[in-house]
């Protein structure tokens, strides 16, 4: 139950029907209502102490003590069917976490006494945490509500996903760039909460939806340009994403596919601040990434090409069982892995194992794999080379002439080249401790 009016939901019957507006709550509250008044400064929110005064029977021993830390009370989840911990803040918060330290999740309950969560709340989950859908009872309006795994190294990364997307932010602030909009952030029982703007589906969803079968190039191009507009954004300020893949790509409003956004940079950081070794989807993971190589924005061009492939054809166009595996379907249809990049790379010891179904190192061609015409096949075969110095930037892959069919020749065309715009720091190739 929300402390709001309902006049500003816009989406959805689940909140608007249940919830009541303060005038209806205070009505039924008469006598505390003049005692309250003081402590109300805006109709659609009360203080903690009016708030315990009216609805105090309705919460937890826990919350008891703890919305008195909060000056605002916007929603109070009274329909909820709510946890029950003892009332010691300092011991009893590990009842709002399961075994592997996700926040449990409630229907119609509050986070913070702002934020309601939704009847089916759970838009995505992963290894640092997982998304909700939620109601802002402050600002009316819903939200997806991403809830960091209560763990210290996922807090530690989650600040610095917050301190990548405040610096994104900063830079676009007309949304030229196609990242996704962070609102704010708050600590909820031990747990770093960030709101953002609530998009459409993700391209994995509507991939799903159309029977895992490409969806065409009049789609596929406005996304293309949209994602790079983004990867053009990090390149500039030597931000890696490393996880671009269909979940993480959203369209701003279900059914347009003229537009998409790139969310979820949990495990995003600096090129000269790299944390972790295990990074990317396996399916849309670099060469460079799996040989143990030094990696850089690069990798981020890679996984936009598997990403165009996956388009194209509705599944993954490399797909690898395990690390080992994947490398060995990325040469079937590339060839082995060239000696240029081998050695450069940490050693790794291989079992020389494949898949039976696994064919020998450029025993398929990607033309074979991949659907569109022979320009998208041109983009998707420059943007996945071997070795990173030679893969367009984003910038540079713009000018290939599918985004533009003026232009008189495919970039394919050329031998690749090593290119000094990613950088001296690739171009020293240092191997990972």
């Amino acid at each position: 139950m929300s402390l709001s009016t309902t006049t500003g939901m816009s989406q959805g019957t689940d909140l608007a029907k249940s919830s009541e507006s303060v005038a209806g709550l205070l009505r039924r509250k008469k006598s505390i209502k003049r005692q309250s008044t003081a402590s109300a400064s805006t109709p659609n929110k009360m203080g903690p102490t009016a708030a315990l005064a009216m609805f105090g029977h309705k919460l937890t021993a826990f919350e008891h003590n703890e919305i008195k830390d909060y000056s605002a009370i916007y929603c109070l989840g009274l329909n909820a069917q709510k946890l029950n911990p003892g009332p010691n803040p300092s011991k009893d918060t590990d009842v709002y976490d399961d075994e592997d330290h996700f926040y449990k999740v409630v229907p119609r309950d509050h986070i913070a006494y702002r934020f309601e969560v939704v009847d089916k709340p759970i838009l995505g989950k992963g290894t640092f945490g997982q998304v909700v859908k939620a109601y802002d009872h402050k600002l009316h309006k819903y939200v997806a509500l991403k809830l960091v795994r209560n763990e210290r190294i996922y807090l530690k990364q989650s600040r610095e996903e917050l301190r990548i997307l405040q610096t994104l932010k900063r830079q676009d602030a007309d949304g030229i760039y196609n990242v996704v909009i962070i609102n704010e952030f708050f600590m909820f029982r031990n747990h770093m909460c960030i709101s953002f703007e609530l998009l459409g589906m993700n391209l994995y969803q509507v991939l799903k939806r159309n029977n895992y079968r490409g969806i065409g190039m009049t789609r596929i191009l406005p996304i293309a340009k949209c994602v790079l507009k983004c990867l053009e954004l990090l390149f500039r300020n030597r931000i890696i994403h490393c996880d671009l893949k269909p979940e993480n790509i959203m369209l701003k409003k279900n059914g347009d596919f003229t537009s998409v956004k790139v969310g979820d940079f949990g495990s995003s950081c600096y090129e000269q601040q790299q944390v972790y070794h295990y990074i990317q989807s396996r399916y849309y993971r670099a060469p460079e990434v799996i040989l143990g190589m030094r990696y850089g924005p690069a990798i981020d061009m890679w996984s936009f090409g598997c990403v165009l492939g996956e388009l194209s054809i509705g599944l993954p166009i490399f797909v690898g069982a395990d690390e080992e595996d994947q490398l060995a379907a990325i040469e079937e249809v590339l060839g082995e892995v060239p000696p240029s990049i081998r050695n450069r790379c940490r050693p790794k010891t291989r079992s020389g194992r494949r898949r039976k179904n696994r064919g020998p190192p450029g025993s398929k061609s990607l033309n074979s794999i991949i659907a569109g015409d022979d320009l998208f096949k041109d983009l998707v075969k420059v943007v996945l080379e071997w070795d990173p110095l030679c893969r367009p930037t984003p910038l540079e892959i713009q000018e290939h002439q599918w985004f533009n069919r003026s232009a008189m020749t495919p970039m394919g065309q050329k031998k690749p080249k090593q290119n000094a715009n990613w950088g001296k720091r690739l171009d020293e190739q240092a191997t990972l401790p």
